[in-house]
């Protein structure tokens, strides 16, 4: 690991102009986007309870939470 100071919680705020899931979502097709936790930096608890009251079908957000890792990965 690179010595030096960590990107704090909002530094994806400085990479996109809008929030993160909806540039995401204009940019990609629901079934292009994996959910993922910056761990340790970020709080899982947080996280998950954003994308379990996203403003999403419930098909995107299974797809996200976890169908597209699971046929990515084959599993």
């Amino acid at each position: 690991m690179a010595d030096g100071p960590r990107p704090g919680p909002d530094h994806h705020r400085r990479l996109h102009p809008g929030p993160p899931l909806a540039c995401a979502l204009a940019t990609f097709d629901p079934e292009r986007i994996l959910f993922s936790v910056d761990h340790p930096f970020a709080d899982s608890q947080v996280a998950t309870s954003f994308l379990r009251d996203a403003a999403l079908e419930d098909a995107d957000r299974e797809r996200i939470a976890s169908g597209n890792a699971e046929e990515l990965l084959g599993i």
